[in-house]
């Protein structure tokens, strides 16, 4: 890894081995770190081992697509494997691990109304709904929620909700 200075600023992330050795190099007076709380620990942890495992996924190489996407569940299948020899307790069992045939579960829809009637199909949303995009409409419903229109249309915090 290449040192690059670290930027000032407010930080809350497990110290890595490659962050030890860049604080190393700074005054005493310009860091400030804590013990990893047990009960905070694991949303850190389960970050920063995201943004590796994304990045680990994301490398994995072949010469057709479907190559690549093979390599990519067979990893992730090794790390759950690891999580149910590791952490048993994890919920990880073999039934996680990705099916070979590479398809995502897009809908399940009703059984057919008395045999006749073959319920439409749900309107897929066309923004993506990963974990932000949830968290962020969630918010935002929170906040509409908390909002009243105003007879010439403009919106004000309502009285009703604090």
């Amino acid at each position: 890894m290449t040192s690059k200075p670290i930027v000032p600023g407010l930080y809350d992330i497990p110290l890595t081995v490659a962050l030890e050795r860049l604080l190393a190099e700074l005054d005493e007076s310009r860091k400030q770190t804590k013990k990893l709380d047990p009960s905070d620990a694991p949303v850190g942890l389960s970050r920063l081992l995201f943004d590796r495992i994304r990045h680990a996924l994301a490398s994995q190489r072949g010469d057709k697509p479907a190559d690549r996407v093979a390599k990519q569940i067979a990893l992730a299948n090794k790390v759950l494997t690891l999580l149910e020899k590791e952490a048993p307790d994890s919920g990880a069992v073999v039934g996680d691990h990705v099916a070979q045939e590479a398809l995502r579960l897009l809908a399940v829809f009703e059984p057919p109304i008395s045999g006749l009637v073959q319920p439409a199909e749900p309107i897929r949303p066309e923004i993506p709904l990963g974990p932000r995009t949830c968290l962020q409409l969630r918010v935002l419903f929170e906040r509409v929620a908390r909002t009243e229109c105003t007879n010439d249309g403009d919106l004000k915090p309502s009285r009703l909700c604090p």
